[in-house]
């Protein structure tokens, strides 16, 4: 696994917006920008980093000052200039102690009711609530901007994890001109999208196996409680051309999606059991005898498989810095 989160994220000299005078952000784009997707691609994988190194960045680049917002289960930030505003979404944390919240986030793949209609990934809402409804004051700060800068134009952004809950606020908070998100999972069902309209594309690199989860229900079956991607689809594909279809060839992928689906089901069976697995998995406590007990090893090893069969190029080509690359090689094309 490692060796796949290689060139996930940049070093830590990387000069995130250094296209800033050559490729500048358009606040009032009505449909999609290769600008914007750059701009909104860095702002994600910024999100990644340390508070002072988001302070650093905005300092040079944003003079209408930054706020950082973190909960438990969350973390973003707001990024003003004279005319708009970026709000950015961390997404899951490889590494450290955020990782098992994370996880947490991630692996509860039951339904809940959302405020504004249709079902969500619980996981995701108990994100979206704990930094949005509770005292980490994002809420207010949004309504602030609204009331004191009405003409400053709202943007939205987030990869992985960070994806879905920038999805989860465009959809409860409708004043924003434009969402682009990057590997994004689905982050529930079609009822949930069924009034959302406005500027929302949904980039997808290669074979990025985070878009594809949680699986979908098998081809032939309909439920009102499967699990869709919303958004204007921007594929880009392995020599980092831009597509607006996703091909069938990555559709094609059943191996995957069998040993996901047993995956999820199993995790999303109880609470307790649930955040067992999970935390024996990460802090290695559970033994192979013992899970050779359950349903579950069967589901871990398939997963396991899978992903040494096929992680080799869809688990780096979830990396938020493969995102950012191959649109600033396309904004640089588009130039020439």
């Amino acid at each position: 696994m490692n060796k796949n989160l290689s060139g996930f994220l940049p070093d830590t000299d990387y000069h995130y917006f250094s296209y800033a005078e050559e490729i500048p952000f358009i606040p009032d784009a009505e449909d999609f920008t290769l600008n914007n997707a750059l701009w909104l691609a860095e702002a994600s994988m910024l999100a990644y980093t340390g508070d002072n190194t988001i302070s650093s960045v905005c300092k040079e680049f944003f003079p209408g000052g930054y706020t950082i917002f973190q909960t438990a289960l969350a973390k973003c930030f707001i990024l003003e200039k004279e005319n708009y505003v970026i709000l950015s979404f961390r997404g899951t944390e490889i590494q450290g102690p955020q990782i098992i919240p994370d996880l947490f986030t991630d692996f509860d793949t039951r339904l809940a009711e959302f405020s504004s209609g249709g079902k969500v990934h619980k996981g995701f809402l108990h994100a979206f609530t704990d930094i949005w409804e509770k005292d980490a004051g994002l809420r207010d700060s949004i309504s602030l901007l609204k009331q004191s800068s009405p003409k400053k134009y709202l943007w939205i952004t987030g990869h992985s994890l960070g994806a879905a809950l920038a999805l989860l606020t465009f959809i409860h908070e409708p004043a924003f001109q434009g969402c682009y998100t990057f590997g994004s999972p689905k982050a529930g069902t079609k009822k949930l999208y069924s009034h959302l309209t406005g500027n929302v594309f949904r980039f997808v690199n290669v074979n990025d196996i985070v878009c594809r989860i949680p699986p979908s229900i098998p081809a032939g079956e309909e439920s009102d409680d499967e699990f869709v991607h919303f958004g204007n689809v921007k594929y880009l594909d392995k020599n980092g051309s831009l597509k607006d279809k996703i091909p069938k060839k990555y559709r094609k992928f059943s191996k995957t999606i069998t040993a996901l689906s047993g995956f999820f089901d199993t995790l999303a069976d109880k609470d307790t059991i649930f955040s067992e697995k999970i935390i024996n998995i990460i802090e290695n406590k559970t033994k192979t005898r013992d899970l050779k007990k359950t349903g579950f090893s069967r589901h871990l090893e398939a997963v396991e498989k899978t992903i040494n069969d096929y992680g080799e190029f869809s688990i780096p080509d979830h990396s938020p810095l493969e995102y950012v690359n191959k649109i600033a090689n396309l904004c640089k094309g588009k130039k020439q």
